[in-house]
């Protein structure tokens, strides 16, 4: 891992010790994958394509409508 010290031009690289857990839990944590995986990918991407649901509607064509009056 690097890090940056200084501004500019005279800014340069510092490098930085390793991570280190300091319990069981903390390295399981660390280690955890920051994505999902694809099935849930794909079942987020599938929701995004379907409309939005009556209620849903109601409650962004409320925002606009407060948004609309505030301009």
């Amino acid at each position: 891992m690097v890090a940056r010290s200084g501004m500019g031009e005279k800014a340069v690289s510092v490098k930085l010790p390793p991570l280190e857990y300091s319990d069981e839990i903390d390295k399981k944590t660390g280690t955890k994958k920051p994505w999902p995986d694809v099935t849930t990918t794909s079942i987020t991407k599938a929701l995004l394509l379907e409309p939005p649901t009556r209620h849903e509607f109601e409650m962004l064509a409320k925002l606009h409508q407060d948004r609309m009056i505030r301009v």
